[in-house]
């Protein structure tokens, strides 16, 4: 009888996805399904993006909960970018000029160019996601 890994035991780390993907790719390139392995190969890159932001925002998730218990909820804001920042879940780029006429927070700001943090493509597709529902 098989038993279930514990969560302390599941790898889930960018090495780990990145070696299971590959192992994948090889066993897809000879299934009848796929059309060319170009079409596995495409999947299993899809699939380790969706990971790889899943597991940002999971990260960003716990961090934020452990935080609020410390804090009893009260959390700062400086404290929310920076920690998104350092997980991954808002990437930090130089910008010359506002994103938008309206609801560019930078604008808000000052002079340009100046710094904004914005989500990372494969945040942000998982963001629109839980929007159309």
């Amino acid at each position: 009888m098989t038993t279930q890994p514990t969560t302390a035991q599941v790898d889930i780390s960018p090495e780990r996805v990145n070696e299971v993907c590959n192992g994948l790719a090889g066993m897809c390139m000879s299934h009848p399904h796929f059309a060319s392995p170009g079409q596995a190969i495409e999947l299993l890159h899809q699939l380790r993006i969706a990971l790889t932001a899943s597991e940002k925002l999971a990260a960003y998730g716990a961090a934020i909960l452990a935080a609020s218990r410390e804090e009893f909820g009260d959390l700062d804001g400086g404290f929310l970018q920076d920690k998104a920042a350092e997980l991954g879940v808002l990437v930090e780029i130089q910008v010359t000029e506002a994103c938008a006429e309206e609801g560019c927070h930078c604008a808000e700001y000052g002079d340009f160019p100046q710094n904004c943090f914005r989500y990372p493509p494969e945040v942000e597709a998982i963001l629109a996601k839980g929007e159309t529902k």
